[in-house]
């Protein structure tokens, strides 16, 4: 109801909603849900509170760490949005990478985690993390692109994913 709400243009109801939702079941989902809504509010500092709260649920939640660290480098924390890709790229070279859930999709969200640790190098002028990051993360987006047209890709990858995997690469 509360993504009605959103889409119909009357994010009181939507607010509304999603507190109940999340009051209800405090899963990841709803909170990674709820804090998408924020952040389309521009109600970032609340966004990023749901984001964590969804993460304390859902520590392997890919989207969701993302959006977090996107949250984050909305507030200017860069130093907790870099932690967070680091995180995630810590546990893709442990077994959590060698065992996804779908192994025939690459997790483009690790690329993007890269490509931030490369950004973040290149902001402190650290020359060579960043281009050993950057590379890394480019070579996951490659993989990612290449199975674009896998039909387990274009049945479970939206197009908006599509879309930002593709201009990060």
């Amino acid at each position: 109801l509360a993504q009605l709400y959103a889409a119909s243009a009357q994010p009181r109801e939507a607010d509304r909603e999603y507190r109940a939702a999340a009051r209800a079941a405090s899963i990841g989902k709803v909170d990674y849900r709820y804090a998408r809504f924020l952040a389309s509010q521009n109600r970032m500092d609340e966004a990023v509170r749901a984001h964590e709260r969804s993460r304390d649920s859902e520590p392997g939640n890919l989207q969701n760490l993302i959006a977090l660290s996107d949250a984050y480098l909305a507030v200017r924390r860069d130093a907790d949005a870099e932690e967070v890709y680091r995180a995630m790229t810590e546990r893709y070279r442990g077994p959590f990478g060698r065992l996804r859930a779908i192994p025939e999709l690459t997790d483009w969200e690790i690329g993007e985690a890269y490509v931030g640790l490369g950004e973040a190098a290149l902001a402190r002028d650290n020359l060579a993390v960043a281009e050993r990051t950057l590379r890394e993360g480019v070579g996951i987006l490659a993989e990612f692109w290449r199975q674009r047209t896998l039909e387990i890709a274009v049945i479970r990858v939206r197009p908006e994913t599509r879309k930002r995997s593709a201009d990060r690469y």
